[in-house]
């Protein structure tokens, strides 16, 4: 019988300590859930003070340099697919126009 209880009390005991393992997990998970949710209610305040202005302001300034950039991106999409398509021609060809760039 002594030897029963002397089980049953280190079952417990193994059990006792799983759980205030999991149950300090939970807590942190908890903590974590309760800061994301603090932040998250702020949220509607800081959209109100973003100054819509500025964005404007940021987004037009960023326009500017894209559309500058658009005729480099369509050059270099013509000069891509040339390139691509020296696969086709015969290997002497090849040779011939890597010898002229590579001796320059």
């Amino acid at each position: 019988m002594s030897k029963t209880i002397a089980s049953l009390d280190i079952q417990i005991q193994a059990c006792a300590g799983s759980a205030s393992t999991n149950i300090d997990r939970l807590a942190a998970s908890l903590g974590r859930l309760s800061n994301a949710l603090t932040t998250l209610k702020c949220l509607p305040e800081t959209m109100k003070s973003i100054d819509t202005a500025t964005l404007d302001g940021f987004a037009e300034g960023m326009k500017k340099p894209a559309d500058a950039l658009e005729p480099l991106s369509t050059r270099i999409d013509k000069v891509t697919a040339g390139f691509s398509r020296l696969i086709f021609l015969p290997i002497n060809i090849r040779y011939s126009i890597a010898t002229y760039f590579f001796r320059r």
